[in-house]
């Protein structure tokens, strides 16, 4: 009986040695930024192996040192292309990285940024800059990118929870303050304010103290403040970009800070 259980105990433990290892490293990475790799279920006799990047009948190789049967560190491709990387030492296929110009990570923000201010499109902005770094990841092939936005980035964005509660929370309380603004209720709130915020100074100290009497949750207060002061900052002749900037100011770090908050 207890030559079966060792026996058993025995081919348990090649088993989990074998199959049980587990290394994640993502298939896209920018040149000149650290890349995350991760690994466990690894042996306790196995203390070190090679990862080997090669391209073009050149190789970069790179030492993986093991603690406890596993590993977290990261290492940095400086130059782009798509690299074979294969693993010395341990029971592990090959795999591909896309390696691409770390310089193309900057261009779908600043497009987005660039469409929204030539064309005042905010949604259809983001949707292009986000289709741009698509171009990118899936190798510049534009119909891969598109239905990628489409079902990857689009709607699976979409059905995330959290997102999920975010749109419809922002859509409700806006309906709400579409009400209170059509029942006249804004325009007596900024009459009343009106009394205090009488120079630019002032209309911008208002700005920011209603920023932190609004402080259980960063959309409602972005909401509030900015259909509230809005009448007010532009009689004062303050610009909407100072009113956007005091709003966003005083939002989401107002309510990080406060313990009662959403």
């Amino acid at each position: 009986m207890n030559r079966v259980a060792l026996l058993v105990f025995c081919f348990f433990t090649f088993f989990t040695s074998l199959f049980g290892q587990t290394v994640e490293i993502p298939s896209l990475a920018l040149s000149g930024i650290n890349i995350k790799l991760k690994g466990e279920g690894f042996a306790d006799s196995i203390k070190s192996f090679e990862i080997q990047f090669v391209k073009d009948g050149s190789t970069e190789n790179y030492k993986i040192d093991l603690s406890e049967g596993s590993f977290d560190t990261s290492f940095t491709i400086h130059n782009s292309g798509n690299y074979k990387v294969i693993f010395s030492g341990i029971e592990k296929e090959e795999t591909t990285l896309n390696v691409i110009p770390g310089i193309l990570s900057i261009i779908p923000p600043l497009l987005a940024i660039a469409l929204a201010l030539i064309f005042r499109q905010v949604v259809i902005s983001l949707i292009l800059g986000i289709f741009s770094g698509a171009l990118f990841i899936y190798s510049f092939d534009p119909l891969t990118a598109f239905l990628r936005l489409i079902d990857k980035y689009i709607i699976a964005a979409v059905s995330d929870v959290s997102h999920t509660q975010i749109i419809v929370f922002t859509l409700l309380f806006g309906g709400v303050i579409g009400l209170i603004s059509r029942s006249g209720g804004t325009t007596g709130i900024a009459n009343s304010l009106s009394k205090l915020a009488r120079t630019r100074k002032s209309g911008m100290i208002a700005t920011w103290l209603s920023g932190l009497i609004i402080f259980f949750d960063d959309y409602a207060n972005a909401l509030v403040v900015g259909n509230l002061m809005r009448p007010i900052t532009d009689n004062l002749k303050i610009s909407r970009e100072k009113l956007s900037f005091i709003v966003d100011a005083t939002s989401a770090p107002v309510a990080s800070i406060f313990i009662v908050s959403s």
